[in-house]
């Protein structure tokens, strides 16, 4: 993510000098697993990245990905990163003057292969998640797909750590009781819903019996969905991105 703040309106066709500029970690998904590690790190909860990344270009970002992850409970886990041919996409914000308006200028991404991507299946395959009774373990699935990936891509990566979750052995067991759950977390416009969410279940109920607990599916929902689940013109048209929003019935069947 690079941030360039301008001391006035951009002149379209001139040149425009920055006030200031910076650069940092900018990934939707990345931000939340950051703020997910500092909320949990007094709780010594495990919090791990999954990510396809373009190695061109990206020694900056992961840099600092790196850096502010090791300030939040130590050197992070990188088993579920899959570098890929191409560029590190960049995103952009221009910001302008004292209103603070911003505008987004979002490059493309490199094409992400089969081959990297069941690379990163694997890896979560190969985990094995252990859900205490009355705790959670869950996935998000956050941002948009790169080129090369469809819809049921982020289906097959929840159900693939769905169906990892276990029961600790008895033994082991703490005194909180209750039932264990396993939730996934959709905030991405790309994820079909009610695809997803069956998906999820049927792996949850074909896994070993050792598996315990319940599949949750929680949706965060755009600005554009809320107004199409309620039936209200959007507002925000020319300036929001409900142009991605899903179909409302699919949204509230799901």
């Amino acid at each position: 993510q690079r941030r360039v703040e301008l001391g006035a309106p951009l002149g379209v066709g001139a040149v425009n000098r920055a006030r200031a500029s910076s650069d940092g970690v900018g990934g939707k998904g990345q931000g939340a697993f950051l703020a997910a590690r500092a909320a949990l790190v007094e709780d010594s909860a495990d919090v791990v990245l999954a990510q396809c990344y373009g190695r061109e270009a990206s020694a900056g970002f992961l840099g600092a990905l790196r850096d502010r992850g090791a300030a939040l409970g130590g050197p992070l886990d990188e088993s579920l990163w899959v570098a890929v041919d191409g560029r590190a996409r960049v995103a952009t914000t221009l910001v302008f003057g004292d209103t603070g308006e911003a505008t987004e200028i979002v490059e493309p991404s490199p094409e992400v292969p089969r081959a990297a991507f069941d690379r990163l299946l694997d890896g979560v395959h190969s985990a094995r998640i252990i859900i205490p009774a009355g705790r959670f373990a869950g996935v998000l699935v956050s941002g948009s797909l790169p080129p090369g990936l469809g819809s049921d891509d982020y289906s097959s990566l929840c159900a693939a750590a769905a169906s990892t979750r276990r029961r600790p052995p008895a033994e082991e067991e703490d005194d909180k009781g209750g039932p264990c759950f396993f939730v996934v977390f959709v905030d991405s416009v790309a994820a079909d819903l009610a695809a997803l969410r069956a998906t999820v279940s049927s792996s949850s109920s074909s896994s070993s019996s050792s598996s315990g607990g319940d599949v949750l599916v929680i949706a965060k929902l755009n600005a554009g969905e809320v107004f199409k689940v309620a039936g209200v013109p959007d507002p925000r048209t020319a300036t929001s991105d409900s142009a991605e929003a899903r179909d409302a019935r699919a949204v509230a069947e799901a």
